[in-house]
């Protein structure tokens, strides 16, 4: 089984209500995939050039994420209806020893970060909060993989 993780930057805990709704959907996929979720703050409260300060290489290798598929959810990626999604997440499914989606701080990483992912995906055109990005991810793999197993949860139309 595929291990994924999801990686946030943020500079504050969680609200209580996203934490419900992450363990919601990791709980859901767990049929799928080995997931993970890890938070990163930077010490000493809110720093806009910390995410930007991450060294690429030394950040995968202290998260054991070395030879994983680094996903960027970033708004430049490509805009996909959530069938062609599921074609994605079907694909990240047998990518091993697994995935890496990154959900990036306030200010942005730095362009290694972008330069290194092998992939791109866009939420949404909107802007979202970071707790509630984390939370549209989930949900969005969530509904690829049921897409994909033939479950109905999805409703085209």
């Amino acid at each position: 089984m595929t291990q994924w993780t999801i990686v946030s930057f943020q500079d504050s805990k969680l609200s209580p209500w996203v934490n419900a709704g992450l363990d919601h959907y990791l709980k859901k996929m767990q049929h799928w995939v080995q997931l993970r979720h890890i938070t990163i703050s930077p010490t000493g409260g809110r720093d806009e050039n910390f995410a930007k300060q991450q060294d690429w290489r030394k950040f995968l290798n202290q998260k054991s994420l070395q030879g994983h598929t680094i996903v960027l959810c970033d708004a430049r990626g490509p805009d996909r209806q959530s069938m062609q999604f599921a074609a994605h997440v079907q694909k990240w499914v047998d990518l091993r020893p697994g995935v890496c989606f990154i959900i990036g701080p306030t200010y942005g990483l730095d362009r290694q970060w972008v330069a290194n992912a092998h992939e791109c995906i866009k939420l949404s055109s909107l802007i979202f909060t970071h707790e509630l990005a984390q939370l549209v991810l989930a949900e969005q793999l969530y509904r690829g993989l049921t897409i994909s197993a033939g479950i109905p949860y999805h409703h085209e139309g």
